[in-house]
Protein backbone atom coordinates (compact mmCIF):
# COMPACT_ATOMS: atom_id res chain seq x y z
CA UNK A 1 0.00 0.00 0.00
CA UNK A 2 2.85 2.13 0.65
CA UNK A 3 5.18 1.65 -2.21
CA UNK A 4 1.65 2.44 -4.51
CA UNK A 5 0.79 5.53 -2.38
CA UNK A 6 4.35 6.75 -3.11
CA UNK A 7 3.99 6.14 -6.68
CA UNK A 8 0.63 8.15 -7.21
CA UNK A 9 2.08 10.90 -5.35
CA UNK A 10 2.67 13.82 -6.84
CA UNK A 11 5.44 15.17 -4.23
CA UNK A 12 7.28 12.25 -4.78
CA UNK A 13 7.72 12.44 -8.40
CA UNK A 14 8.49 16.09 -8.10
CA UNK A 15 11.30 15.35 -5.47
CA UNK A 16 12.51 12.59 -7.62
CA UNK A 17 12.67 15.01 -10.65
CA UNK A 18 14.64 18.03 -8.10
CA UNK A 19 17.32 14.99 -6.96
CA UNK A 20 17.69 13.88 -10.58
CA UNK A 21 18.34 17.54 -11.58
CA UNK A 22 20.13 18.27 -8.75
CA UNK A 23 22.72 15.27 -9.43
CA UNK A 24 23.18 16.80 -12.95
CA UNK A 25 24.21 19.78 -11.74
CA UNK A 26 26.44 18.68 -9.17
CA UNK A 27 28.16 16.52 -12.34
CA UNK A 28 28.52 19.68 -14.59
CA UNK A 29 30.10 21.44 -11.78
CA UNK A 30 32.52 18.55 -10.67
CA UNK A 31 33.94 18.30 -14.67
CA UNK A 32 35.36 21.90 -14.34
CA UNK A 33 37.68 20.22 -11.43
CA UNK A 34 39.50 17.64 -13.76
CA UNK A 35 42.31 18.12 -16.89
CA UNK A 36 40.69 18.83 -20.40
CA UNK A 37 42.19 16.66 -23.10
CA UNK A 38 41.64 17.60 -26.60
CA UNK A 39 42.67 15.49 -29.94
CA UNK A 40 42.92 16.00 -33.31
CA UNK A 41 44.26 13.75 -36.09
CA UNK A 42 44.39 15.15 -39.92
CA UNK A 43 45.93 13.15 -43.22
CA UNK A 44 46.14 14.77 -46.59
CA UNK A 45 47.75 12.79 -49.83
CA UNK A 46 48.72 14.76 -52.43
CA UNK A 47 49.30 13.63 -56.51
CA UNK A 48 51.52 15.90 -58.92
CA UNK A 49 53.76 14.44 -61.68
CA UNK A 50 54.05 11.01 -61.12
CA UNK A 51 55.34 11.30 -57.23
CA UNK A 52 52.58 11.11 -54.80
CA UNK A 53 53.30 12.33 -50.54
CA UNK A 54 50.79 11.54 -47.56
CA UNK A 55 51.11 13.70 -44.78
CA UNK A 56 49.81 12.82 -41.48
CA UNK A 57 49.74 14.94 -38.53
CA UNK A 58 48.44 14.14 -35.02
CA UNK A 59 47.77 16.59 -32.22
CA UNK A 60 47.09 16.43 -28.43
CA UNK A 61 46.16 19.29 -26.47
CA UNK A 62 45.54 18.61 -22.44
CA UNK A 63 45.19 21.56 -20.08
CA UNK A 64 44.48 22.33 -16.58
CA UNK A 65 43.33 25.39 -14.66
CA UNK A 66 44.10 25.96 -11.31
CA UNK A 67 40.81 26.73 -9.68
CA UNK A 68 41.56 29.48 -6.81
CA UNK A 69 38.52 28.16 -5.23
CA UNK A 70 35.32 29.33 -7.95
CA UNK A 71 34.61 26.04 -9.48
CA UNK A 72 35.33 24.26 -6.07
CA UNK A 73 33.14 26.04 -4.25
CA UNK A 74 30.32 25.77 -6.82
CA UNK A 75 31.34 21.91 -6.83
CA UNK A 76 30.60 21.86 -3.06
CA UNK A 77 27.35 23.81 -3.44
CA UNK A 78 26.43 21.42 -6.06
CA UNK A 79 26.77 18.42 -3.49
CA UNK A 80 25.20 20.16 -0.84
CA UNK A 81 21.83 20.75 -3.14
CA UNK A 82 21.89 17.38 -4.17
CA UNK A 83 21.97 16.17 -0.48
CA UNK A 84 19.44 18.57 0.23
CA UNK A 85 16.96 17.47 -2.62
CA UNK A 86 17.70 13.63 -1.64
CA UNK A 87 17.14 14.86 2.07
CA UNK A 88 14.13 16.24 0.71
CA UNK A 89 12.88 13.29 -0.99
CA UNK A 90 13.04 10.88 2.28
CA UNK A 91 11.19 13.36 3.95
CA UNK A 92 8.11 13.02 1.68
CA UNK A 93 8.50 9.95 0.94
CA UNK A 94 8.03 8.86 4.96
CA UNK A 95 5.32 11.76 5.28
CA UNK A 96 3.10 10.01 2.95
CA UNK A 97 4.22 6.29 4.47
CA UNK A 98 3.08 7.78 7.69
CA UNK A 99 -0.12 9.07 6.21
CA UNK A 100 -1.31 5.16 5.00
CA UNK A 101 -0.07 4.00 7.84
CA UNK A 102 -2.34 6.47 9.89
CA UNK A 103 -5.47 5.32 7.39
CA UNK A 104 -4.83 1.68 7.70
CA UNK A 105 -4.83 1.81 11.48
CA UNK A 106 -7.82 3.96 11.21
CA UNK A 107 -10.10 1.83 8.95
CA UNK A 108 -9.00 -1.19 11.15
CA UNK A 109 -10.15 0.47 14.43
CA UNK A 110 -13.34 1.85 12.51
CA UNK A 111 -13.80 -2.08 11.61
CA UNK A 112 -13.69 -3.03 15.36
CA UNK A 113 -16.35 -0.18 16.12
CA UNK A 114 -18.56 -2.04 13.68
CA UNK A 115 -18.24 -5.73 14.78
CA UNK A 116 -18.69 -4.29 18.36
CA UNK A 117 -21.64 -2.65 17.29
CA UNK A 118 -22.97 -5.42 15.40
CA UNK A 119 -22.67 -7.74 18.58
CA UNK A 120 -24.37 -4.56 20.87
CA UNK A 121 -27.35 -5.15 18.61
CA UNK A 122 -27.24 -8.78 18.73
CA UNK A 123 -27.01 -9.09 22.51
CA UNK A 124 -30.27 -6.09 22.69
CA UNK A 125 -32.01 -8.50 20.05
CA UNK A 126 -31.25 -11.42 22.44
CA UNK A 127 -32.34 -9.22 25.61
CA UNK A 128 -35.22 -8.15 24.19
CA UNK A 129 -36.19 -11.83 23.27
CA UNK A 130 -36.05 -12.76 26.45
CA UNK A 131 -37.68 -10.04 28.64
CA UNK A 132 -40.64 -10.68 25.64
CA UNK A 133 -40.73 -14.16 26.76
CA UNK A 134 -40.62 -14.15 30.56
CA UNK A 135 -42.50 -11.00 30.75
CA UNK A 136 -45.27 -10.57 27.90
CA UNK A 137 -45.17 -14.76 27.09
CA UNK A 138 -48.56 -14.82 25.15
CA UNK A 139 -49.06 -10.86 24.44
CA UNK A 140 -48.10 -9.19 21.28
CA UNK A 141 -47.91 -6.09 23.16
CA UNK A 142 -43.96 -5.19 23.51
CA UNK A 143 -42.79 -2.72 25.81
CA UNK A 144 -41.91 1.17 24.21
CA UNK A 145 -38.43 2.11 25.65
CA UNK A 146 -36.99 -1.65 24.54
CA UNK A 147 -38.06 -1.01 21.02
CA UNK A 148 -37.12 2.27 20.71
CA UNK A 149 -34.13 1.26 21.41
CA UNK A 150 -33.49 -1.90 19.04
CA UNK A 151 -34.60 0.38 16.73
CA UNK A 152 -31.99 2.80 17.01
CA UNK A 153 -29.25 0.02 17.07
CA UNK A 154 -30.66 -1.09 14.25
CA UNK A 155 -30.81 2.55 12.32
CA UNK A 156 -27.24 2.75 13.39
CA UNK A 157 -25.91 0.21 11.86
CA UNK A 158 -27.83 0.40 8.50
CA UNK A 159 -25.55 3.86 8.07
CA UNK A 160 -24.55 3.92 4.30
CA UNK A 161 -20.45 2.42 3.48
CA UNK A 162 -20.29 1.75 7.13
CA UNK A 163 -19.20 -1.92 6.01
CA UNK A 164 -15.60 -1.40 5.95
CA UNK A 165 -14.53 -5.00 4.96
CA UNK A 166 -15.17 -4.06 1.57
CA UNK A 167 -13.43 -0.46 1.78
CA UNK A 168 -10.64 -2.13 2.37
CA UNK A 169 -9.35 -2.46 -1.06
CA UNK A 170 -9.65 1.79 -1.64
CA UNK A 171 -6.83 2.52 1.09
Amino acid sequence: MVAASQAANTDVRSSQENLRYAQASMTVANAGLFPTLDGNYRASRSHSLGHGSNTFSIGLNVSWTIDAGGRFASSEAAFSDYLSSQASLGEVQTRIAAEVARAYVNMRLAQKRLDVAQENAKTQQEALDIANWRYYPDSFLRPMSIRRALLLSRRVLRFPCIELRSCSTVI
